[in-house]
């Protein structure tokens, strides 16, 4: 054998048991609880020197008779999937290691503070981050290794993203002309009549109770919740008592008209990606995460500003992709007026939807110059409403602004973390400037911080500051990072990492909204007298238990999950970049904004603040399937 050849032989060899070495670290990494505290220092360099260095990993052991054979169907699973390693070019391979290693490292991260609300199984120890990367690099290989296998479908089974209708029922329900988008409309309201009927007239959640209460007369009304969504909230009241005198029926305006308006933002969505020609599988999971999963139903059907605003960004973001795919179409004026509407009504929805929206329009001016004149007008628009509601109408109404602190949830959150872990180490100045800030003792303030919501913090931080009060608190928040960066670092991580983490479980707030606030039956209190109109609450049980189950599918559950919204949403994004289509992502401008609001919130890893991301989920993956399709066609040119 010719030195050529061995070296061949050993270069396949030694390629070989790298794939391997990449395998067990997959095994390794999914297997159950291997990534865990090893002890510390001290005890880890005497059972080293002692020779006992299994001993330090004991704690990872997960090992049974079913987990063996699963692991050993994934090992071979894996094995099969890297010989199709070649199914990227170099450039593709170099985007997809990087959106891995990121996914990897969100689990890592993730895991450390969902169990120990620290960033100890990465740093408790040189052992520990030796033992974390390994984890890490075994989960970047199975995240490549799921991503290799589904372009491998794609690309040898021509039938898995086939446009096409085939049969009768889908030319009916997946057709692109008028009695195809009745369809859908109608199916959807069939599909949620047990929630309409059994929860009738709606449900209600705290932050609406509250905008009640405001245009009752018993709440000082504020900016703090928008004020356009508040008086629409009262408009339907006032309703409801001046045609039937009655409360109950009232919030049933509010509510109804919302399902309706989300069953048609829904039915145009569908519709628009069947005139895209998306693939038919795509289409089936739109209708069942619209119609099917009790997600939207439940909280299409609730009376809060998160709801209109979630249903509000799908119909700006869908009238956005249905001007920019440029149809043949004789008269457009439509789609400018949802794309319109659906702007406004953002803006008057939630206050940080003037950033989502504001920030989208602005860069499609850019990018899409063909259409400034709808993106200017929308800007304009937007800017005009705000300037009425907070410019004239607020202050004429002498309704005052929402207070400063909601916007500071991470500056004050890290304070609070501070102060429970250094607080022996704040200067008596720097003691006189935060008592000046927050109505509590310093000691009081460390014991209240909770790292998963903001809220108990903020509620003791004064409502008034002032800038010169609020620059010297500035001040000494600089410092005191200064001193301790990574105190600050673990408080920002552990307030947003369930945005970023798949497998955290929902903690403090439910899936959807059930009750009429916090009864079974009805509210009443000196303003409002709301009840179900059937009493009986098996059957609304029944529901909530339905929405549970499908929670805890395999699968399907991981759609309630904000970790996974966020991971399909930079994957992507990833594509578009792997494409070289950037000007492309101004579709998905909405749900990286919202990503952000979200993070910069005062709750980690809530549904409700991800819900436009969420709704928004079949548009973008169907937009960027069309820029894969062109994508394509150009290299086949």
């Amino acid at each position: 054998m010719s030195r050529t050849e061995i070296y061949v032989s050993q270069k396949n060899i030694l390629k070989k048991v790298w794939v391997i070495i990449k395998i067990w670290a997959a095994v390794w990494a999914v297997s159950g609880r291997v990534l865990s505290l090893i002890p510390d220092s001290d005890r880890s360099k005497e059972m080293i020197s002692s020779g006992r260095i299994p001993g330090l990993f004991q704690t990872t052991g997960f090992w049974n008779t079913g987990i063996l054979f699963c692991m050993t169907g994934l090992f071979l699973i894996l094995f099969l999937i890297q010989e199709k390693g070649d199914l990227f070019d170099k450039r593709t391979h170099g985007h997809l290691n990087l959106l891995c290693l990121f996914l990897a490292l969100c689990m890592v991260f993730g895991k450390s503070y969902y169990e120990t609300g620290t960033w100890n199984y990465i740093f408790f120890s040189g052992l520990q981050f030796a033992l974390s990367v390994f984890v890490m690099f075994g989960y970047a290989v199975v995240f490549k290794s799921v991503i290799t296998l589904f372009a491998y479908l794609v690309k040898n089974h021509k039938g898995f993203l086939r446009s096409n209708c085939r049969g009768k029922i889908e030319t009916f329900l997946f057709g692109t002309d008028k009695k195809a988008f009745w369809a859908l409309f109608f199916l959807i309201v069939i599909l949620a009549l047990p929630y309409l009927i059994f929860f009738f007239p709606g449900t209600l959640e705290d932050d609406g109770i509250i905008q009640l209460w405001q245009t009752l007369g018993a709440r000082p009304m504020t900016g703090h919740h928008p004020v356009g969504s508040t008086k629409v909230m009262g408009f339907a009241m006032s309703l409801g008592i001046i045609l039937c005198s009655s409360n109950t029926i009232g919030l049933f305006f509010y509510t109804i008209t919302q399902f309706l308006i989300q069953a048609f933002s829904f039915t145009y969505t569908i519709h628009l990606l069947n005139r895209m020609k998306a693939p038919l599988i795509l289409r089936w999971f739109s209708l069942f995460f619209f119609a099917v999963l009790p997600l939207f139903p439940m909280w299409g059907y609730t009376m809060v500003k998160d709801s209109s605003y979630y249903i509000c960004t799908l119909l700006f973001a869908a009238a956005l992709v249905d001007i920019l795919m440029d149809f043949p179409d004789r008269s457009v004026w439509w789609k400018t007026l949802l794309f319109l509407l659906g702007a406004l009504g953002m803006v008057l929805s939630r206050n940080n939807g003037r950033y989502v929206v504001g920030i989208t329009l602005l860069c499609g001016c850019v990018l899409y110059k063909k259409y400034w004149k709808q993106f200017l007008t929308g800007f304009l628009i937007c800017c005009l409403a705000i300037f009425l509601v907070e410019g004239v109408y607020m202050p004429v109404k002498n309704i005052p602004p929402g207070p400063v602190k909601e916007m500071l949830s991470i500056p004050l959150q890290q304070t609070a973390r501070y102060m429970r872990e250094h607080g022996e180490d704040i200067t008596i100045e720097e003691k006189e400037i935060l008592q000046a800030v927050f109505e509590c003792d310093m000691e009081q303030l460390g014991e209240k911080y909770d790292p998963e919501i903001s809220d108990p913090v903020k509620d003791l931080f004064v409502d008034e500051p002032g800038s010169v009060l609020l620059r010297q608190y500035f001040g000494v928040w600089f410092r005191q990072f200064m001193r301790h960066p990574d105190t600050y670092f673990q408080a920002f991580f552990h307030h947003t990492y369930g945005y970023f983490y798949p497998d955290r479980e929902e903690k403090t707030y439910p899936l959807c909204i059930f009750r009429m606030l916090y009864s079974d039956t009805e509210w009443k209190d000196a303003y409002l007298d709301l009840k179900f109109g059937i009493e009986d609450p098996k059957a609304r049980y029944f529901l909530e238990g339905w929405t549970e189950f499908f929670h805890s599918l395999p699968f399907i559950g991981m759609l309630y999950s904000c970790g996974m919204h966020t991971w399909i949403m930079i994957g992507c994004l990833t594509g578009l970049i792997v494409g070289r289509r950037k000007k492309e992502i101004l579709v998905l401008a909405p749900s990286i904004l919202t990503l952000m609001v979200c993070v910069a919130s005062p709750v980690n890893g809530h549904l409700r603040y991800m819900l436009p991301i969420v709704v928004l989920l079949p548009l973008n993956l169907a937009w960027c399937c069309q820029q894969a399709a062109k994508d394509q066609n150009t290299k086949k040119i």
